[in-house]
């Protein structure tokens, strides 16, 4: 009778604590598969590849660009998923928002980039399905704002899946043991600017000079780590709209004021770390450039007053600039981050570029191994 009740108590207290300890694991796929590489249809990238990571299971931010035919378009946004940390939740349904820039390649008078800067506004509402094997994919539907319209748009995400990878043999141990120092010196790093894209004047009206630059830009940047302390960098931008001896179509509104028109320049940058953690970077740089400014007129048709004017497009000039910033960046993952930095600078040449201030958000890719 004691025997009994002894084993009676035994398995009840073990059915317990086995319900407990499977209640306090989380379970939601979310949790496991945090990053999300994968092909956009539709939505504010229009076609082409995104970036989502999970923070936990609700919430995640999300970053894509794409194109469909002649319009092109970058974006970032976040996303809140319902569902429980303590169930597998493989159906989520979702909220998010997200904002961009677009622009048109090759559809207008410059036969380069024309409306760059429009604003780009995307409210969707959708479901995901994700699978324990890793694979999922999405729909939703969703309000797009771009060029000053409302449209009605839907999309569907599809998330790769990547490639397991083998586990080592001994031998292949032995071999990552010996080579793993010479990976340590090999951190290097690549960032693209964001907001390179973005006129200026959607959110600073009226004063495009606080922009080193009046047209559409491809900023980007190559990084070596030197130690823990500090780093060298190496940025450079090439310069849109910057043909010689071009005319722009009456009252095509393309440039900032027209007075800081670069065609390419290359830069020095050593960065200062003052705070450093697995999640923030803190660091401040001076940063020197040399580079090329193609010559741009603005011409009145009759007088300033009546408003009528068109560029037009002459020689070059080379100039120099010299600053410094402050940067921060938040680690997503291992390999991305989103940086943020604002410095200001004075430069001049000929043409007296005058001096401003500027602001950058970069997404970083980070390339061999960890220090």
């Amino acid at each position: 009778m004691i025997f009994r009740i002894f084993l009676t108590l035994f398995v009840a207290w073990t059915f317990c604590s086995y319900s407990q300890s499977d209640t306090s694991t989380p379970k939601n796929l979310r949790l496991i598969y945090k990053n999300h590489f994968g092909l956009s249809f539709g939505g504010p990238g229009f076609f082409g590849p995104y970036y989502e990571h999970f923070f936990n299971q609700n919430w995640s931010i999300e970053t894509g660009f794409g194109s469909l035919l002649v319009i092109n378009s970058a974006y970032v946004g976040g996303r809140y998923y319902f569902g429980d940390k303590y169930k597998v939740q493989r159906f989520s349904p979702y909220v998010g928002a997200a904002f961009g820039a677009g622009f048109y390649m090759g559809g207008g008078g410059s036969g380069g980039i024309d409306g760059a800067g429009t604003p780009i506004g995307y409210v969707p509402v959708g479901i995901q399905f994700l699978s324990p094997k890793g694979y999922a994919f999405s729909f939703e539907a969703a309000c797009l704002y771009f060029a000053d319209e409302l449209i009605p748009m839907g999309a569907m995400k599809i998330r790769l899946l990547k490639k397991k990878k083998k586990k080592p043999t001994n031998h292949e141990n032995e071999k990552h043991s010996k080579s793993t120092s010479l990976k340590r010196n090999r951190q290097y790093s690549m960032g693209i600017n964001l907001s390179s894209f973005i006129n200026p004047n959607v959110v600073f009206q009226g004063k495009p000079d606080l922009f080193f630059a009046s047209n559409p830009n491809f900023d980007f940047f190559v990084q070596k780590e030197i130690s823990s302390k500090y780093a060298l960098r190496f940025p450079a931008r090439i310069g849109l709209n910057a043909r010689y001896n071009w005319e722009s179509r009456v009252n095509q509104d393309i440039y900032r004021d027209a007075k800081k028109t670069i065609i390419g320049d290359l830069g020095f940058e050593p960065l200062f770390y003052v705070y450093r953690n697995k999640t923030l970077t803190g660091y401040v740089a001076p940063s020197i450039s040399v580079g090329i400014g193609r010559n741009i007129s603005k011409e009145y048709l009759v007088s300033e007053s009546q408003g009528d004017y068109k560029y037009t497009a002459g020689g070059s000039d080379p100039y120099g600039k010299f600053g410094c910033l402050v940067g921060v960046r938040w680690a997503l993952t291992s390999f991305f981050q989103l940086g943020m930095e604002f410095g200001g600078y004075v430069a001049n040449n000929s043409q007296n570029y005058y001096n401003g201030l500027f602001g950058k958000y970069f997404l970083v890719c980070q390339l061999g191994a960890r220090k």
